[in-house]
């Protein structure tokens, strides 16, 4: 391990040349030897670099219906957080910040429910 080690003009050249793009700081370290992923993070930090963000969530455009989907599934079934993002084509993420937020699990979304849920409600008596 190196300690306090003065980094070489190539190390830094290495760490310009790479860190800004998508390959992870495990790699970095990699052709860095001896250096820990911290002191990578502390170098590129000193350098002002930073790491893109490249998680990009699609944008909900049919988010009403989406919450009343999670609300159903989390009220009627014994769907896992994982099974109803599958259904719905969502990020596991991206179902627990909805129920999260909106308290889905809890109470119905804002707003009219939707046509298919309010069949259900009169058909099968369903909780809501």
């Amino acid at each position: 391990m190196m300690y306090n080690t003065p980094w070489k003009p190539s190390e830094e050249k290495y760490l310009l040349e790479n860190y800004e793009t998508d390959i992870h700081v495990d790699e970095l370290k990699a052709n860095l030897p001896g250096r820990t992923v911290a002191a990578i993070y502390s170098k590129a930090t000193h350098l002002g670099l930073k790491k893109p963000d490249f998680i990009e969530y699609p944008k909900l455009e049919n988010a009403d219906e989406i919450d009343w989907n999670i609300h159903y599934y989390k009220t009627n079934t014994l769907l896992s957080d994982q099974e109803i993002a599958d259904k719905l084509g969502l990020s596991k993420n991206q179902v627990k910040r909805r129920v999260t937020y909106n308290a889905l699990h809890l109470r119905p979304p804002q707003g009219t429910p939707p046509d298919w849920f309010t069949e259900i409600v009169k058909d099968e008596g369903v909780l809501v």
